[in-house]
């Protein structure tokens, strides 16, 4: 069978099979017509089988050749890309390696907050001599804890709570502790910093078993801070407080007594 196929594929002459005899001619002639049709057949189905064949080889042939011209003409972008993206590792590992970076923490921003504690010597200005024995109040002493919020980069508010203590001529000593709340103003030259301070608030003094509440106090002061980290600074401020008493005023005494006072703080500020 396979014979017949590939000669009526090469359009051959057809190779004689065996044919039942019969009595009739006619009968013969339809038996050949019919196979003659046959292998018409079968050349028609590897004729139309050929032309598919080739269709999808011709297509597949053109798929093959614009893969190979995209990967021609992007091979260079990719290749370029790469080059770039090592040219860039290089200068910022160069960077890197030979810069020299340098840190700076003295510039604050609005919201930014400390925690401020101080002490220092307290010396009174008015009541004579402090260091000699005709001195109403001797030197004493202050510390104080404060919380500050920035309301821009050079402007904060908070409050200071201090204890403070001066000894007087007859051995007793006069505490005040004052609370303050306080305005700063703090201009910056590299890592130094630069506080001007103004102070008002209110004291409990208490002297000899009398209480004076509540007192005035006005505390103004300058300062020198120096920026270790951004968290951290340490400095020193010069304050000037005034601690009035209006006894006549209130009905309580005979008399106002105006105290001045000057002190001298270290102080450590925490950033945060």
């Amino acid at each position: 069978m396979l014979i017949y196929y590939i000669r009526a594929f090469l359009k051959t002459e057809f190779l004689e099979v065996p044919i039942k005899h019969s009595n009739s001619n006619f009968a013969g002639v339809l038996e050949y017509y019919d196979k003659k049709q046959y292998y018409c057949n079968i050349q028609k189905y590897f004729l139309f089988n050929y032309r598919g064949f080739m269709k999808r080889t011709f297509k597949f042939a053109l798929a093959m050749l614009f893969s190979a011209s995209l990967a021609f003409n992007f091979m260079p972008l990719l290749h370029a890309q790469e080059d770039i993206e090592d040219d860039t590792q290089e200068i910022q590992e160069e960077h890197e390696n030979n810069d020299e970076i340098e840190y700076i923490y003295t510039e604050n921003r609005k919201g930014d907050q400390n925690i401020r504690a101080s002490m220092g010597p307290v010396l009174p200005l008015n009541f004579g001599n402090a260091f000699t024995s005709d001195g109403k109040l001797k030197l004493g002493g202050m510390g104080m804890l404060g919380y500050h919020y920035f309301i821009a980069k050079d402007l904060a508010v908070g409050i200071d709570i201090g204890f403070g203590f001066n000894t007087t001529i007859g051995s007793n000593v006069l505490h005040y502790v004052p609370v303050i709340g306080s305005i700063m103003w703090q201009p910056v030259i590299g890592r130094f910093e630069i506080p001007l301070t103004l102070g008002v608030g209110f004291a409990w003094e208490t002297y000899a078993g009398y209480t004076y509440w509540p007192g005035l106090v006005l505390k103004p002061s300058v300062g020198v801070h120096y920026r270790l980290t951004p968290s951290w600074s340490i400095g020193g401020d010069i304050e000037y407080m005034f601690m009035p008493q209006f006894a006549k005023f209130w009905g309580t005494g005979d008399k106002n007594f105006f105290a001045n006072f000057i002190g001298i703080s270290a102080v450590v500020r925490y950033y945060f």
